[in-house]
């Protein structure tokens, strides 16, 4: 079962921000497995930041990715998702350079930095493409329609 909760608007006949979110079984695994990961990552990281006179930043940029993952597996709209992604990836990023001092780490996030950025510019052209012809960005929505004519076989 999906439960879909929200209100949506539309810009140029497309339902493009729809600010609902979707809960199924699996979005509910899922989100159980990322709040332990994140539970586990921070207790982890407890320790390693005592002392550390930017702790709260990193727990900050921590959090914020967190959240934007949050917003990944709910969503039910595909512009959110992919904004959300992008948040995920600026706040990974601004972990990874959390200590600029580490030659391996500026290397590691700035190859993250390029890679994601092709990847949001065909993630954002992929979301374009299925709005223009689906008329539509909420996911529950064309996932739907795409069932229908396996219902009636």
């Amino acid at each position: 079962m999906v439960v879909v909760l929200g209100h949506s608007v539309s810009i140029f006949g497309v339902d493009a921000l729809s600010l609902s979110l979707r809960l199924d079984a699996l979005s509910c695994i899922v989100m159980t497995l990322v709040a332990f990961i994140g539970w586990v990552i921070v207790r982890y990281s407890q320790p390693h930041l005592a002392g550390e006179a930017r702790a709260r930043t990193y727990i900050a940029w921590l959090v914020a990715t967190l959240a934007a993952v949050a917003v990944v597996i709910l969503t039910n709209n595909l512009l959110v998702l992919a904004l959300a992604w992008t948040a995920t990836s600026v706040s990974l990023h601004h972990l990874l350079t959390f200590y600029a001092d580490r030659p391996a780490a500026l290397i590691a996030a700035h190859e993250q930095f390029l890679y994601s950025r092709v990847a949001e510019i065909c993630l954002f052209t992929a979301v374009i493409l299925i709005g223009a012809s689906l008329r539509t960005l909420e996911i529950t929505r064309r996932t739907a329609a795409a069932a229908l004519p396996l219902l009636g076989s």
